[in-house]
C-alpha cells in the first residue's frame, strides 16, 4: 500500500543510475571538495608524522606511532577518485 516508504531494489538502481549521470558543474564541485579534504587530511598526516618522530625520539613507541599509516590509504583513495573524476570531466567536455 505504501510502497514509496519501503526501500526496494528498483529504487537502489535508480539512485545508482542518477548518481552516475552528473553534470559537469556537479563533478567540478565534487573534485573541488575532494581536493580540499585531501589537502586537509594530508596536512593532518604530516602533523601526526611530526608527533610520531618526536615520540620516537623520546623512546616511546605507542599507538600514535602507527596512526599515520591508517590515514595514508585514505589520501591515496581520494587522489585516485580525483583523477577518475577529472578524467570523466574531460570526457564530458
Amino acid at each position: 500500500m505504501y510502497s514509496y516508504l519501503k526501500p526496494s531494489a528498483g529504487s537502489l538502481e535508480i539512485k545508482k543510475i542518477s548518481s552516475e549521470i552528473k553534470s559537469i558543474t556537479e563533478l567540478r564541485t565534487e573534485v573541488k571538495n575532494l581536493k580540499k579534504g585531501t589537502s586537509a587530511l594530508a596536512g593532518l598526516v604530516i602533523v601526526m608524522i611530526g608527533a610520531c618522530v618526536y615520540s620516537t625520539v623520546q623512546n616511546v613507541v605507542d599507538f600514535m606511532t602507527f596512526l599515520p599509516l591508517f590515514f595514508f590509504p585514505m589520501i591515496l583513495l581520494n587522489l585516485f577518485k580525483i583523477k577518475k573524476l577529472t578524467k570523466e570531466i574531460k570526457q564530458k567536455e
